[in-house]
């Protein structure tokens, strides 16, 4: 699995059901880097912590590959708060070390305009209040290309497919050609 797509699944899932053994996984015991917003130091627990926090207060995109090698990837997000028109052009570097992200550096920037629009997607795909909805739109975006064809509606189908390594776990889909 690439590096980008163990990251989003791994957040995600973290994200989602407060299940972080995937970050676990794909994070370097000795991980350290500093907080973004409040500039201290911060460890692995630390940072879970704070995203737990953040969680229902933004709506995140899926990061994309800007660049990516054995030692760095570099990859770049929009953040956009629930309750405000902020919005963030996010960019984050994930450095490695023994296959392992041991550190990570977030560039934050606010952005006067809100980049979905004239997108062809908005920030209702994303939203994780409403997970259904993403799952449904996030499985027909896909830009690896290939494509999703949808089996059942179902809030407690079964998953046999994935997004970018992110495993869908409340509506089936299956993936009609390979990446």
């Amino acid at each position: 699995m690439r590096k980008l797509e163990a990251y989003n699944k791994a957040w995600r899932l973290g994200v989602k059901s407060n299940d972080f053994s995937l970050v676990d996984k794909i994070y370097h015991p000795d991980f350290k880097a500093v907080d973004a917003v409040s500039g201290v130091e911060v460890n692995i627990d630390a940072f879970k912590e704070a995203l737990n926090t953040l969680k229902e207060s933004i709506i995140v995109t899926p990061a994309e590959v800007i660049f990516e090698n054995e030692n760095l990837l570099k990859a770049h997000r929009y953040n956009k708060y629930k309750e405000a028109d902020i919005f963030n052009s996010v960019t984050v570097s994930l450095f490695y070390k023994d296959g392992k992200i041991i550190n990570h550096e977030t560039v934050f920037e606010e952005l006067d305009y809100d980049p979905s629009e004239g997108q062809d997607w908005n920030w209702e795909d994303y939203d994780w209040s409403d997970r259904r909805n993403y799952w449904v739109k996030l499985s027909k975006q896909s830009n690896h290309g290939f494509q999703h064809e949808e089996i059942n509606h179902s809030v407690t189908g079964n998953c046999i497919s994935c997004h970018s390594g992110v495993r869908i776990r409340s509506i089936g889909f299956r993936q009609t050609e390979g990446y």
